[in-house]
């Protein structure tokens, strides 16, 4: 890549770099969730008691039997289909979500989820995603998806077996339109600067 940038013309970079920082958006991280609604009955076990054990930061363990192990964890019973609605503050452009699952069938039969549907997009979940028995999170990465709400949906073809999340996560940034903001004006100054430099030394 670095060999074929270096024959491009001078306006062809200086249309690649403005539109880099014209369009550039911010760095991926960790996104807030406002709210989110259960549409799907919880098991009476384990239920959200607060409505935001699934975004609190509180992780359960193996031992669901303890009744402070048991807590974080929000679960179903015989269900084929866990709907879950999340909601953000402002539109957010979705990279990835990641779902804290409990995998243990020896002594609670627990199972994971065969698929999943998070923004329209449909996910096969391998049985061996994580191992037995433990708990971890499986990433779901998505294609760009803004919104300011999304719907997680949690398949399973077999009923008859406990399914227990306890954290719901969301990676992106903002949703930003493409057209500078104020603030990017002074680095496409800068970008402007350093290509009439590497103008001068193509020439030579």
């Amino acid at each position: 890549m670095a060999r074929v940038a270096a024959r491009l013309s001078v306006e062809w970079i200086l249309i690649l770099a403005l539109g880099a920082v014209a369009s550039m958006p911010a760095f991926a991280a960790p996104i807030t969730v406002s709210s989110y609604t259960i549409s799907t009955p919880t098991e009476v076990s384990y239920p959200d008691d607060t409505g935001t054990q699934l975004t609190d930061g509180a992780f359960g363990s193996t031992n669901i039997f303890s009744a402070p192990a048991a807590v974080p964890w929000v679960g179903w019973l015989n269900t084929n289909a866990i709907v879950m609605t999340f909601n953000f503050a402002s539109p957010q452009t979705i990279n990835s979500v990641s779902i804290d699952f409990l995998y243990e069938t020896s002594g609670t039969f627990v199972f994971l989820p065969d698929s999943a549907v998070i923004g329209g997009q449909t996910f096969t979940i391998p049985s061996n995603a994580i191992p037995d028995p433990s708990t971890g999170f499986i990433t779901f990465t998505l294609s760009g998806l803004t919104t300011s709400s999304i719907q997680v949906e949690l398949d399973k073809a077999n009923s008859g077996f406990h399914e227990l999340i306890d954290e719901v996560t969301f990676d992106g940034s903002p949703a930003t339109s493409g057209v500078p903001e104020p603030a990017t004006l002074p680095l496409i100054g800068t970008a402007l600067l350093g290509l009439t430099g590497l103008a001068k030394r193509f020439r030579k």
